[in-house]
């Protein structure tokens, strides 16, 4: 089951990243709706990214991206785990990326939190992608 929510949060990361990057002009992308999709997409809003979300008929969900000055915002996503490649850090040895200007998330016991989140709770977990 921990796999299988895993590996819907690392689709939606992917999903994004490749419609950002797409050179289609219509930036609007439907997603599977799930408690996780849903949090992850939240995260993402509360970070500036994403504009504004809908649910789409019963399980999907619609978002479109940020604007600024009438253009995207620039989106840098990295994966860290895969399926096949799991990566776990303590709170002790979180990495760095971009000396420290990005945010990493983790997926840990107390949910998908960021590395802020994990240095003051004193909790590991698995590195789950830098956003920057």
């Amino acid at each position: 089951m921990y796999s299988m929510q895993i590996n819907n949060i690392l689709n939606t990361i992917n999903s994004i990243k490749y419609l950002y990057y797409s050179k289609s002009k219509k930036k609007k992308i439907i997603i599977i709706f799930t408690n996780i999709t849903n949090f992850l997409i939240k995260k993402f809003i509360e970070e500036g990214f994403i504009k504004n979300i809908r649910k789409y008929k019963k399980k999907k969900l619609s978002f479109i991206f940020k604007k600024y000055k009438k253009k995207y915002y620039k989106l840098l996503l990295k994966q860290i785990s895969r399926p096949s490649l799991r990566i776990y850090s303590n709170y002790k040895k979180i990495p760095k990326y971009l000396g420290g200007v990005g945010i990493i998330y983790f997926s840990t016991c107390k949910g998908i939190i960021k590395d802020q989140e994990v240095k003051l709770n004193k909790i590991g977990g698995e590195v789950l992608y830098y956003i920057w």
